[in-house]
């Protein structure tokens, strides 16, 4: 699940899928079934509001199972002035 609590527009990238999220919008992404884990490179971006460009915010590699649930949340940091990002992964027994 992706909430983007922000004003600015932000893209996910998990392997070759690209998930949009406009401001104050969230997406689940639906994984395909899996019969092992697998590692999958994903990043996140934001459009920069007077830059107008895209900026990377964080890029990793994390490992996709059949029990992995994950919540992340974009949220504007006033003190910093920076859009932050938090993610807050459990796991699902089934």
């Amino acid at each position: 699940l992706y909430l983007n609590l922000t004003k600015m527009n932000v893209a996910v990238h998990l392997g070759d899928n690209k998930i949009g999220l406009k401001p104050g919008s969230s997406r689940i992404y639906d994984a395909p079934p899996l019969r092992k884990s697998t590692n999958v490179p994903v990043s996140y971006h934001y459009f920069h509001p007077t830059q107008k460009k895209w900026r990377l915010l964080s890029a990793s590699t994390i490992v996709l199972r059949a029990t992995r649930r994950e919540i992340c949340i974009f949220s504007w940091d006033p003190n910093y002035k920076r859009m932050n990002y938090h993610g807050i992964t459990f796991p699902v027994t089934r």
